[in-house]
């Protein structure tokens, strides 16, 4: 998810690369968002047109398959502040995210 070759086919970034694996799913990563012009129009509606432009941001992202139950994923991007290293809630159009995600009764 996190290879440096996601910027040749996502064009919301530039550049993109594992800094530090500290457990399987869980690693400290750096993203450099892409200047177009979506992602423009979608930061300006969130009160941030200038964020993307920002420079690289620092992301504690960690992903955890049957938590916080067996069938669910959890996945976590958590912003690090680059001067003191520690999670942070984020600043601008990048926030910390969590998403629990459950697969549908149907099987899909």
């Amino acid at each position: 998810y996190y290879d440096p070759l996601r910027a040749e086919f996502d064009t919301t970034l530039s550049d993109c690369r594992v800094l530090e694996v500290f457990a399987p799913g869980d690693a400290l990563v750096s993203l450099r968002m892409a200047v177009n012009p979506d992602l423009m129009a979608w930061s300006s509606l969130i009160g941030a047109p200038s964020s993307p432009a920002a420079g690289d941001r620092l992301v504690r992202a960690a992903r955890r398959r049957d938590f916080p139950r067996p069938g669910m994923w959890c996945y976590v991007d958590a912003c690090v502040n680059k001067e003191t290293m520690t999670i942070c809630e984020g600043e601008g159009a990048h926030q910390t995210t969590v998403m629990i995600l459950e697969e549908a009764g149907d099987g899909v």
